[in-house]
């Protein structure tokens, strides 16, 4: 049987933008070769009343609302014990657009992990950045790239290829919006290869929050470095303390 690739959706209430975004994903994909999995994180809206019209879609749900990055753990989890071969994922809010899967399975294997990137090229439209956001991210990315010299832009996208082979690295414990500073920094110490390839900036809805965690930008800057830091603590490194400063 033919080793299929696996995308996994991770979705908290998205009814507003989930059946426009499925719809494009099957316009983009051959189905007999690639899974979709949606990993319900608790919503209460009518999101999984859509997904029941596409029965072609593997689903878990989780009772309770538990987080992001717990989301993208049960796709690890699937994708592992499944045997897939590659594993993408992608948000369901409409800004991961469906016709960037292709160039992210153009060059599988090319990369442990290849990773979408709004600000590998410049931006065409800079007024569709979230400054804060941005701010933010760039911060980050500066400080992971001094402690890893990974080449990266962007260090949030969750517009990701992973080879699935290189899951049993991670030992991902944040559940919310720190996850993908635990797999940068878990990939490098690991010695796993990187690769960042542009995907469109697009910001449908700049209102969007964090789910009331951490929506004072000062508060989520000091959860991201307090993860980075226990990151480090874990493998015992000890980076130069000009990076906290510096940043």
């Amino acid at each position: 049987m033919m080793q299929k690739n696996l995308i996994a959706i991770p979705i908290y209430n998205e009814e507003k933008n989930l059946f426009k975004v499925i719809d494009a994903l099957f316009s983009q994909i051959n189905i007999k070769c690639t899974e979709i999995l949606a990993i319900d994180d608790g919503s209460s809206d009518n999101s999984l009343g859509i997904l029941s019209n596409f029965p072609e879609i593997k689903l878990i749900r989780n009772v309770k609302n538990h987080g992001y990055g717990f989301s993208i753990l049960r796709a690890f989890q699937y994708a592992q014990k499944r045997g897939f071969k590659y594993l993408l994922t992608m948000d369901a809010d409409g800004q991961h657009l469906p016709f960037c899967i292709k160039d992210f399975f153009d060059i599988a294997g090319s990369a442990d992990i290849i990773s979408g990137s709004r600000y590998l090229i410049e931006s065409k439209e800079p007024e569709a950045i979230i400054r804060e956001r941005y701010n933010i991210n760039m911060k980050i990315t500066r400080i992971l790239m001094e402690i890893t010299e990974f080449n990266l832009t962007d260090s949030f996208c969750g517009m990701k290829l992973y080879t699935v082979d290189t899951l049993q690295n991670f030992n991902i414990s944040d559940y919310n919006y720190a996850m993908p500073l635990q797999v940068i920094i878990q990939a490098w110490h690991k010695g796993l290869t990187w690769k960042e390839i542009p995907v469109p900036l697009l910001y449908l809805d700049t209102h969007r929050n964090f789910n009331n965690l951490y929506e004072n930008s000062s508060a989520r800057y000091d959860y991201y470095i307090e993860t980075i830091k226990r990151e480090l603590e874990k493998i015992d490194y000890e980076p130069n303390s000009d990076i906290w400063s510096a940043s």
